[in-house]
């Protein structure tokens, strides 16, 4: 997974960018910050810390020569000059500097540094990583050793925070820590980001997994995964509407189950549910594509066929009847048998609503019933 399109590591010389500009700007524009937050979250605290940190130290020669420039003979004066500088910035107020050459370590203290506005729980050790990079490459230039800055101590006064940041030197550079880690924890820095991006695609997959079931529930019947009577009224009205506007043909057919009461009566409705599902199987392995099935009642069934007239729509009520009557759906010991009546009939120009259409159907289904049953009526 590549960074987002604001932020950017550059391999070659080694710094995280900002827009396409280098860190620097991340204390020149602190609203850039803001983007800052994101990031942090996604890396963690630890990872966050270093790479923020390594990208400032890196490239903190502009700022030690100002510091230099500032006073050639007290580095400690030029550094609290530059501190002002920072301060306007939005990064602190440098309030106080102690540097001892012999050891070498210095001490300094930081008013209001802003970049604990943005990560106010971040760990001691941790905080304020713009400023330690940057304090680590200064004294690292001006000592000519590796010296690492952290934070040891932050207190909150009042509306003021200040923290104090211990220089001292270090046997490890901040790029060495950061490998280390990344070394570590076993991948790399955009591998990590990977890593959350599959937990974040996995939760989304999770998620419309879980709205497709709702979906499911509130538009399929659950025994025979056919729509429900809400849901087929709903795509049949649509069909209804575009043959009004087209002017062309599609047919209904309505089929009932032949003495399904006795089924259930005899071996119970756990085998009448078997049946139900066995004839559904039927009609989704019969019907095209195009057609859509719901379940309209406790044993029928309504069917739509598309672009289908009144011959067509009674020769695939035909086929479903012959291979509805070799149907045998096992139930226990039992090997159970059933038929089917239908009606059938098509859109007629003078179908003002949905209803009067299916009341058609369903008459033409009636005749069929009284008139002996496991036959098919079409009704022009």
């Amino acid at each position: 997974m590549a960074l987002p399109e604001w932020l950017h590591w550059d391999d070659q010389h080694h710094r995280l960018l900002f827009l396409g500009q280098p860190a620097t700007l991340f204390w020149q524009q602190p609203s850039l910050a803001s983007m800052m937050v994101p990031l942090y979250e996604e890396l963690g605290e630890t990872y966050f810390s270093l790479l923020v940190a390594y990208s400032a130290s890196h490239h903190s020669e502009t700022d030690y020569e100002v510091i230099t420039r500032y006073d050639d003979e007290s580095f400690v004066n030029g550094l609290l000059h530059w501190g002002e500088k920072i301060a306007t910035a939005g990064w602190g107020e440098i309030t106080g500097a102690g540097f001892d050459d012999s050891l070498p370590s210095a001490q300094l203290v930081v008013k209001n540094p802003w970049e604990h506005q943005l990560f106010p729980d971040m760990k001691e050790e941790h905080a304020l990583p713009f400023l330690c990079g940057k304090l680590s490459g200064i004294f690292s230039l001006h000592l000519q050793r590796n010296m690492r800055a952290r934070v040891s101590h932050l207190e909150i006064l009042g509306d003021e925070c200040i923290a104090r940041i211990q220089v001292i030197p270090s046997n490890i550079t901040l790029q060495a820590e950061l490998q280390t880690l990344t070394e570590k924890e076993g991948f790399t820095r955009v591998e990590k980001l990977q890593f959350k991006n599959q937990q974040l695609t996995q939760k989304n997959i999770e998620l419309e997994a879980s709205n497709r079931r709702l979906s499911e529930l509130a538009t399929m019947d659950a025994l025979t995964g056919m729509a429900n009577r809400r849901y087929f009224m709903e795509l049949a009205e649509r069909e209804f509407n575009v043959c009004r506007r087209y002017r062309y043909t599609s047919s209904l057919l309505m089929l009932d189950i032949d003495f399904f009461k006795e089924i259930n009566d005899k071996y119970g409705h756990l085998a009448g549910d078997e049946v139900l599902k066995g004839i559904a199987e039927v009609c989704k392995e019969l019907l095209r594509k195009t057609d859509f099935c719901g379940r309209f009642g406790g044993e029928e069934f309504l069917i739509m066929l598309p672009h289908t007239d009144l011959d067509g729509a009674c020769v695939i009520g035909q086929r479903l009847g012959l291979r509805i009557s070799q149907l045998v759906v096992p139930y226990e010991e039992h090997r159970l048998q059933v038929t089917i009546s239908m009606g059938v009939s098509a859109y007629k120009e003078t179908d003002q609503v949905l209803d009067s259409w299916i009341k058609r159907v369903d008459d033409a289904l009636y005749d069929a019933k009284h008139q002996g049953r496991n036959q098919l009526i079409c009704r022009s």
